[in-house]
């Protein structure tokens, strides 16, 4: 390119070989800003489309497979378990109950979308701290659930169930006895057979409040969380474990996070690996990290705009969009939201959110929609409820 372009400049303008040349060049140049980094999209405000037909807190929510949200169980704000479910429909914005009420009214449970759509339910206790074995299965065809497989050991308030890539179910954590202790342990399930295995997690040892995520070649990276010491005293800790579904075993990584932190945002990356977002415990942190799964390593890569713990991340059309959380604990849920590139550059501040977001927010991404779930009814008296949508399309 550097001989044409001086070949260009020792003839006189206007030859033909010159208009080709700089014809050539004026097409190269359109080219080149296509293969820069895409412009965030542009979402708009998120406005609260639905709101629940009762406050309830720690409910087990999940995203259907045709883009409905199921929103199942939790309690009211007078800790009353709630029986029932109700449907969200991002497409129009309708909320119902679902014909049916749970076989085990719970809080504090996790659901999974199953592949063949179906979700499991695991876990939860019925508000008088019993911590439950049973699960139950939700089928949207009729919007009724039934009963599941039973699990080996009790979980209440779980936090983390996977669907793995051959169907089953991993479920990590759990408190079998509240409040003072929790299961470091795990199970796989068989929903379709039934059949539960407990796994051998002994890492030295108990963990809660573990982040996770499933990566693209199927393996499940957990990181950070709490330990629990022979003393109960509950510690963070920097740890990095990956879950290798093939041997149904776990393998603790000499590589750490940049500090001691939990709930953070794990948001798998287009490239095989994982984005970790932010975290902390009383204190929240800024810290963007990428977890490289060839080297198996963990790097500062970025940070973001403000300190967030209890955040949410989703991926839109190649950017992160982080959501919510809050700046430390016992402060108000956040009402901004912030754009992450996937180098960990900043992309700028995202759309507001109507009514912050922190503890038991759940967002997901349908069609061009950004839907985020706010339970309410918060035991220390934010009886907010509200499902709001963020709308976008990419930038030109």
């Amino acid at each position: 390119m550097a001989g044409e372009l001086a070949v260009l400049r020792s003839r006189r303008p206007g030859t033909p070989s010159s208009r080709r040349l700089a014809a050539t060049l004026a097409l190269l140049s359109a080219l080149i800003p296509a293969c820069r980094e895409p412009a965030e999209p542009e979402v708009g405000d998120f406005t609260v489309v639905a709101r629940f037909t009762r406050s309830r807190y720690d409910p087990a929510v999940a995203a259907l497979a045709d883009g409905r949200v199921l929103i199942a169980g939790g309690a009211s704000p007078d800790g009353a378990i709630i029986p029932g479910a109700e449907v969200f429909d991002p497409s129009d914005g309708s909320l119902g109950a679902t014909p049916c009420d749970l076989v085990t009214p719970r809080r504090r449970a996790v659901a999974v979308t199953l592949r063949d759509g179906r979700v499991l339910i695991v876990g939860g206790d019925t508000g008088n701290l019993y911590m439950l074995l049973e699960t139950e299965v939700f089928d949207p065809t009729g919007g009724c659930f039934a009963r599941g497989p039973v699990l080996l050991e009790r979980r209440g308030d779980v936090e983390n169930a996977l669907l793995l890539d051959d169907g089953r179910v991993l479920v990590i954590e759990g408190t079998p006895l509240y409040p003072d202790s929790v299961s470091g342990g795990a199970e796989l399930i068989d929903a379709d057979l039934g059949l539960v295995r407990v796994l051998d997690r002994d890492l030295g040892e108990e963990t809660d409040r573990t982040s996770v995520a499933k990566l693209e070649d199927g393996r499940v990276l957990l990181v950070g969380g709490n330990i629990v010491g022979d003393d109960r005293i509950i510690r963070l800790t920097d740890r990095v474990v990956l879950f290798d579904p093939g041997t149904a075993t776990f393998r603790l990584l000499p590589t750490r996070l940049s500090r001691p932190k939990s709930f953070m945002a794990v948001l798998p990356s287009p490239d095989g690996g994982a984005l970790i977002l932010g975290g902390g415990d009383m204190v929240a942190t800024r810290e963007i990290e990428r977890f490289d799964p060839d080297r198996e390593d963990i790097g500062i890569i970025g940070h973001l705009s403000q300190p967030r713990t209890l955040a949410s991340a989703v991926l839109v059309d190649r950017w992160v969009l982080v959501v919510g959380g809050k700046g430390r604990v016992g402060a108000s849920p956040l009402t901004t939201t912030e754009w992450v590139s996937l180098d960990g550059s900043s992309g700028g501040p995202g759309p507001a959110i109507r009514e912050g977001v922190a503890i038991g927010q759940h967002t997901f991404v349908e069609g061009r929609a950004v839907v985020v779930v706010r339970p309410g009814g918060d035991p220390a008296g934010d009886s907010t409820t509200s499902i709001q949508i963020g709308r976008f399309q990419e930038r030109q």
